[in-house]
């Protein structure tokens, strides 16, 4: 037993990390072509540290947040599929973590929950860590709870009438949106997802762009169509009260 784990009289710890079935995939495929033992931090955080909740709820919510915009957006109004890492040390692993400065303390959720940083690539291979994936499906989160974290910038107007709503008539919730145009919660949801399909598509442009000067390079003739060639609609927007596709 480790003298320091002992010192620190720390209790096991069970703690989980959520990403996307395709993800799962990418890091089970990785430990099996690189026959290695870790978890880089790299596959499981886009930071310098892997973020762990005490519970798989408390990390999904983490990942929504963290992942694709688009992500966030289509959980609002579908069903999403999470892989949830399940990560259980014995006490000798906690003290050892602590003691090493791998794990520190993160800031509490906003309920009080405990949260953490693991600085330091997951060992699975470790005596100290037990470890399993669940399968988590998540209903809908509903557009209330999006607009909460996405709307929270926009003042909101209890009782106005929404631009974007064919013959819309009846006052309901808007938020404000430039020029001082009013937007109920579905237009913004609309709006935002477009945007965020947006990015995707321009970013799969410019992949596709490479690819076709790599194989030009290289002598080969490009006779498929990309799907992405003829970019996005524009539709109204609540960045300008018009037709558009600018950023908010």
């Amino acid at each position: 037993m480790l003298a320091g784990a002992r010192l620190l009289r720390v209790p096991a710890l069970r703690l989980y990390c959520a990403v996307t079935p395709s993800d799962s995939d990418e890091i089970n495929a990785a430990l099996e072509t690189q026959f290695c033992d870790e978890i880089p931090i790299g596959l499981l955080s886009r930071t310098d540290y892997i973020p762990l909740k005490t519970t798989p709820l408390a990390a999904i919510q983490l990942a929504l947040h963290q992942k694709s915009v688009k992500l966030g957006h289509l959980a609002a109004i579908k069903q999403s599929v999470w892989m949830v890492l399940e990560a259980t040390w014995s006490e000798e692993g906690v003290g050892y973590m602590f003691l090493k400065g791998w794990l520190k303390n993160d800031k509490p959720d906003a309920d009080g929950t405990k949260a953490y940083k693991l600085y330091h690539p997951l060992r699975i291979g470790s005596p100290m860590l037990q470890h399993k994936w669940l399968t988590v499906v998540v209903e809908p989160t509903g557009l209330a709870a999006w607009a909460e974290r996405h709307l929270a910038i926009h003042r909101l107007r209890i009782d106005e009438t929404c631009m974007g709503c064919p013959d819309c008539r009846g006052k309901q919730p808007t938020w404000v949106g430039s020029r001082n145009s009013h937007w109920c919660v579905q237009c913004w949801h609309k709006w935002l997802l477009q945007e965020a399909s947006e990015t995707f598509i321009a970013a799969m442009q410019k992949f596709e762009a490479k690819q076709a000067k790599e194989r030009e390079h290289a002598g080969l003739t490009v006779l498929e169509v990309s799907p992405w060639a003829n970019g996005p609609s524009s539709s109204t927007s609540p960045a300008t009260g018009s037709s558009s596709t600018s950023d908010l």
